[in-house]
């Protein structure tokens, strides 16, 4: 019995490392909106932002030559994040324009989030981005440490 308990919990423990680990979905640069292929390396920061209008997300993202790309993404009513507005970190601010939201487009804003933003914001837009079950475990593991974020009050 001890034996077989042995072998199921460390089957459990593998299979939460594999998931953990597994790698994230590569993206087209030729796919992504010209804004962010337009950004220089190596990127100096990236900050997120986290709205009290329902859960919008804001990235402000410095690139190496010091120019600044502004992004929003607003939650919609089914709480998703299938827009993205170029220009603004909230689509209600003066100078945000709606721009197509492609797969690949997500998946850099993913990879970006993940290398330059560990803060609790960034950990959140991840789980509400991607989905993982690695954000969902990191950001749990972020609040649990008593390292949460403030939420930026809507405009």
């Amino acid at each position: 019995m001890s034996r077989k308990l042995f072998i199921v919990g460390g089957g459990l423990v593998l299979l939460v490392i594999v998931v953990m680990l597994w790698p994230t979905s590569a993206y087209d640069i030729k796919r992504v909106h010209p804004k962010l292929r337009e950004l220089s390396a190596p990127i100096r920061s990236v900050q997120t932002e986290y709205f009290l209008d329902g859960g919008s997300i804001g990235l402000r993202i410095i690139d190496g030559s010091g120019r600044v790309l502004e992004l929003a993404l607003p939650v919609s009513e089914d709480h998703t994040y299938d827009r993205l507005f170029i220009g603004a970190l909230h689509m209600r601010w003066t100078n945000a324009a709606e721009v197509e939201f492609t797969q690949d487009t997500r998946r850099m804003l993913v990879a970006l989030i993940e290398r330059h933003d560990a803060s609790g914001e960034g950990l959140f837009a991840l789980t509400h981005i991607r989905g993982a079950y690695r954000d969902y475990a990191r950001f749990f593991t972020h609040c649990f440490l008593g390292q949460t974020d403030q939420a930026t009050a809507a405009p």
